[in-house]
Parts: structure tokens; C-alpha cells; sequence
């Protein structure tokens, strides 16, 4: 191949997006202490909406002007790399101050004027939207908002979460007409295919973020959730999948696929965080590779730790590499991470303190 021809592969290469979730309230790992190669984007989460309209800018600060000076040195250390950042506004459970705000003529555009306002006044480059639980009987509201911000600000970039196809009901996503439609309003659709498990009537154990193997009592992986996309008519390169820095723990039952009489859930986010799962639950417990699922789990005869785990389901960097093979196959748009600080080790050497957005870097951006 010729130094030119190589020129031409190069920059036909796709580029793919990592955006990695900064919550405010985590801080365990500093802003200067951010491995930035691993990452496209920030998400600066979160503000908030409220049922007025109005938009609550403390971060999990203890007021709006210490939340703002969080933001300001997020935006300044992202683009000091070269980085995106992206102001989420919402979050789990947020859909009940969303509902009022959206459907109310005064306070929609009370909402539009305080987001766009704020991202001027902080040199966001681009805005989330994180509606959950998300559900079509709001779709006409959210399409008019995102209609009213494009009408004001016609090249802002905008990001949507949206949830997991569950192959037994098919109501656990938006609709085909409903994805499609907001899939025209955005630049990235992404899927938040992480904690895809729990105690849930008629599941078995399950995994937190697999790839394939669904099946009538474990309803759910990456794949057909990005299927369902697709068929919609999403195109490919607008959606995003996501990878949990995060595990889902279970007491009682040593794998996956197993039935709800053996065991009980332990929990997912906040307690079986990626450096406590390394720290806390590997060094007792055996490591397995599900060749199916695509993700590791950790599987202990015995109970570990204060929730007495017995399996764990996680993802590391070989699954992180099994994702972004898959992105790249089917030529989607990317990936997300909930959340960053949760793979973050402190104690470790410089360059080696973030090792699953090391295994993004090298997997997916390189």
C-alpha cells in the first residue's frame, strides 16, 4: 500500500464517540486526574429540570455557584485535551419534573431559554437529554421541546438516552415511530445497555451488560436492543451502546441463567462498582469468561463482602474490547460509560489509574 493510499484509509477511518458520565457528586476522582484518552466527550451530569421549568444548576453542590465552578473546571480541563463536553440535563427518575415542564407551553420555553442560556454561559459543546423513565405517552411534549431548542439554536448538537429492548415485552423500549422520530432530532441515540439485570418477576440471574444470549427468562442483551434501532429505521451511525463501569451482584446463585429460587439480589450501581468489584470481591472469588454473554463474571461458593455476593456480573477490559469489536462491525456510532469514577484507582501509578477507558482507548479510538 502506498504512503497516499494509506493517507486516503486513514481518513475514511470512522470515528467513533466514547462519552464517558462525570457525576458531580462522585468526587473520588479529581477533574485533573481524568484520563482523557479515553474519551471523546464528557457528560457534565447533571442539571436538573423542575416541574416549572426551570432548570437546577447546584451539580450536587451545596449551591449554584460552587455547581458552576464544578462545570467550568470540567469544560476547561476537557478542552485543555482537545475533548467534547456535553451538559446533561435529567437523570434516573427525572421524568416525573420533565412530564410538567414539556407539557406546559410557558414553562417549555422557560426551559429552552435557561439550557441554552447556560450552555452559552459555560462553552458546553453539546446538550444530553436523560429523560428516565422515558415513555411514548412523552414523546409529543419531548419532540416539541428538542423542535424549540433546534428552532433557537439550528446547529446544536444533542444527545439522547434511551433504555433496553426486552425481547418478552416489547413496550420496555419507545415505540418504532417514536425512536425514529427523535433519532431525526439528535446526533447520538444511545442505548443504556447497562444494569440489565435485577430482581425482576420470571428473570433468571443475568448478566449486567452482555452482548447476546437473551433467552424467555433472561430477555435481553446488547444486541437485540440495538436491532430494535435499527429497525425503527434509526440509522446505525446515530446509535450508541453502553458499557456499565459498574457490576450487578447476586447472593445465593454462582452464574448466570439460573432460576429466582436460588438466590436473591444483592444490587448493581453504588455497590458493586467496578474498583470495589477488583478491590474488594475478585481477590475471593473465582473469574469466569462467559464465551455467550461476551462479559466476565465472578462466582464464589461462599458469600463475599458486606452483601454477601456469590456471583457478580461486570464488565473489564476484555468485555470493553468485545463492545467495541462489535461497534466496529456494525458500524454504529459509539459507545457510553456510567460512570467514569467507577473504574478509577487512586492508589495506582500515573497512566495506569483508569484501566477500562485505557482498554476504550485502545480498543475503540485507536
Amino acid at each position: 500500500m502506498s504512503i497516499a493510499t494509506r493517507r486516503i484509509s486513514r481518513a475514511r477511518r470512522p470515528s467513533y464517540w466514547s462519552m464517558g458520565y462525570i457525576a458531580s457528586w462522585d468526587a473520588s476522582m479529581p477533574v485533573s486526574d481524568i484520563n482523557w484518552s479515553g474519551l471523546t466527550h464528557a457528560m457534565a451530569f447533571a442539571a436538573l429540570p423542575t416541574a416549572t421549568g426551570q432548570l437546577d444548576t447546584t451539580f450536587s453542590q451545596n449551591t449554584a455557584a460552587q455547581g458552576a465552578a464544578w462545570v467550568d473546571s470540567l469544560v476547561a480541563a476537557a478542552h485543555g485535551a482537545g475533548k467534547k463536553v456535553f451538559l446533561t440535563i435529567g437523570g434516573a427518575n427525572t421524568q416525573a419534573q420533565f412530564a410538567p415542564a414539556l407539557a406546559n407551553a410557558t414553562y417549555r420555553a422557560s426551559l429552552v431559554s435557561g439550557v441554552l442560556a447556560y450552555i452559552d454561559a459555560h462553552a458546553f459543546d453539546g446538550l444530553d437529554l436523560d429523560d428516565e423513565p422515558i415513555a411514548d405517552a412523552d414523546i409529543p411534549n419531548l419532540l416539541l421541546f428538542i423542535d424549540e431548542l433546534l428552532a433557537q439554536r439550528p446547529r446544536l448538537v444533542l444527545s439522547f438516552c434511551t433504555g433496553i429492548a426486552n425481547m418478552n415485552w416489547r413496550e420496555s423500549m419507545l415505540s418504532d415511530a417514536n425512536l425514529l422520530a427523535i433519532s431525526q432530532r439528535v446526533t447520538m441515540l444511545n442505548c443504556m445497555t447497562y444494569g440489565m439485570a435485577g430482581d425482576w418477576q420470571g428473570w433468571s440471574s443475568w448478566h449486567g451488560s452482555p452482548l447476546y444470549g437473551h433467552a424467555p427468562t433472561t430477555p435481553s442483551d446488547i444486541d437485540i436492543t440495538v436491532a430494535q434501532c435499527l429497525n425503527a429505521g434509526v440509522p446505525a451511525a446515530k446509535i450508541g451502546i453502553g458499557a456499565g463501569f459498574f457490576g450487578v451482584g447476586y447472593s445465593g446463585c454462582t452464574g448466570p441463567s439460573q432460576p429466582s429460587t436460588l438466590w436473591t439480589f444483592a444490587g448493581s450501581d453504588g455497590k458493586f462498582d467496578y474498583n470495589t468489584i477488583v478491590n474488594t470481591y475478585l481477590p475471593s472469588m473465582t473469574r469466569v469468561w462467559d464465551a455467550t454473554a461476551r462479559v466476565p463474571y465472578a462466582w464464589s461458593s461462599t458469600p463475599v463482602g458486606s452483601y454477601n455476593a456469590t456471583y457478580i456480573s461486570y464488565d473489564d477490559d476484555q468485555s470493553i474490547g468485545e463492545k467495541s469489536a462489535y461497534i466496529k462491525q456494525h458500524r454504529i456510532g459509539g459507545m457510553i460509560m456510567w460512570h467514569v469514577a467507577h473504574q478509577y484507582f487512586p492508589g495506582r501509578p500515573a497512566g495506569s489509574r483508569s484501566p477500562l477507558l485505557s482498554a476504550i482507548r485502545t480498543t475503540l479510538l485507536s
